[in-house]
């Protein structure tokens, strides 16, 4: 079996029909028996951020979409950190997913704390600690 990646695009285009004639190769393209794709977490982060700033959707609707577009088998990411910052991100309204990302792979490298000047992170992340 290969492993080949995907950019944010196609990630975008496999998480929701942006209404292009993207979406359809994009989702066969993952739907290709002999290969999985590998996506890095920016590219997940930016997916996140495109689908909040680009297209205006609700965070709700941008955490059940990537959730959805995850959960293809041929996708290949470091799951389980994404899915404690989806989980984050949807508990505290007031974090960025970005935030919940990094904070998410402090804990689970075993690097932290997560040292920022976020104070909004720094309360509500028991991995990231104030600068002070």
């Amino acid at each position: 079996m290969r492993v080949e990646s995907i950019d944010t695009n196609v990630l975008v285009r496999a998480a929701i029909d942006v209404g292009d004639d993207q979406t359809m190769p994009a989702r066969a393209l993952l739907a290709e028996p002999e290969c999985m794709f590998s996506v890095s977490l920016v590219s997940i982060a930016e997916c996140m951020h495109v689908m909040v700033r680009h297209y205006g959707m609700s965070r709700s609707d941008s955490i059940s979409s990537l959730r959805r577009a995850l959960s293809v088998q041929s996708i290949v990411c470091q799951r389980d950190i994404v899915l404690a910052a989806l989980d984050m991100f949807e508990a505290h309204l007031k974090l960025s997913f970005e935030d919940c990302l990094a904070a998410e792979q402090a804990s689970a490298g075993g690097a932290t704390p997560l040292w920022t000047f976020d104070a909004k992170l720094a309360k509500q992340h028991p991995a990231a600690k104030l600068v002070a």
